[in-house]
């Protein structure tokens, strides 16, 4: 998402601009924590106050969406992941995540981190197929475009990750040996452990993926 030119508005943000429920102001600090911001260094990235972040942080003020959008972009995240979005669904349909409606994930705001070190995705898409990121196991579907690679170095992250190959082939390097997957294999990915993984073919492959825990918590 890319910020959108302007002046700076106040930091009380727009009177028409939308309020949201109080959990937001935990979900950004522990994102901000998360990430190893200072208050000082968050609020000059989002362009605010370190005394008004503090507030939202407190829940002492409630952010416009202005700001809220400026937020979801330092972590390049989508606004709604920051908070509860009213919604008429309910039972069982609220915990079903269908098709259409899925997720698209992208790792940049946490690359190059204690929580997840890796240089640049090529050819690979990842979407969440878990209702939320709150849940102790998250799940999520990898596409591998022919030739993909997950980058140049290796990879490493916090919490446990295990893949099973829905189609193609997947070939991985872990623990110093390369391992081509086949369609119905599985490979577990300790927390901490260096791989690396890419499609070695001219055909699109894709991987199911279990996290636990998804090193975002929001």
């Amino acid at each position: 998402m890319k910020r959108r030119a302007g002046v700076k508005k106040p930091d009380s943000g727009s009177q028409n601009d939308e309020a949201v429920s109080a959990s937001v102001g935990q979900r950004v600090r522990k994102l901000r924590k998360r990430h190893g911001l200072s208050l000082a260094e968050f609020a000059k990235r989002i362009d605010r106050s370190a005394a008004f972040v503090s507030m939202i942080e407190r829940d002492l003020a409630k952010p416009s969406m202005n700001t809220l959008q400026r937020i979801g972009d330092a972590f390049d995240m989508e606004v709604r992941w920051l908070f509860d979005v009213p919604t008429a669904i309910e039972g069982l349909e609220a915990n079903i995540v269908r098709a259409e409606a899925r997720s698209r994930l992208s790792y940049s705001a946490i690359s190059n981190t204690e929580i997840f070190t890796h240089t640049e995705f090529q050819g690979l898409t990842d979407y969440l197929l878990s209702p939320s990121l709150d849940a102790n196991v998250t799940l999520g579907l990898a596409e591998l475009d022919p030739g993909a690679l997950s980058g140049d170095e290796m990879l490493r992250h916090k919490g446990d990750l295990s893949y099973y190959v829905l189609h193609g082939q997947v070939e991985v390097l872990c623990m110093g040996e390369t391992r081509i997957l086949e369609k119905g294999d599985t490979i577990f990915i300790p927390e901490n452990e260096l791989y690396t993984y890419s499609n070695p073919t001219n055909l699109k492959s894709s991987m199911l993926w279990a996290w636990a825990p998804f090193p975002i918590e929001i």
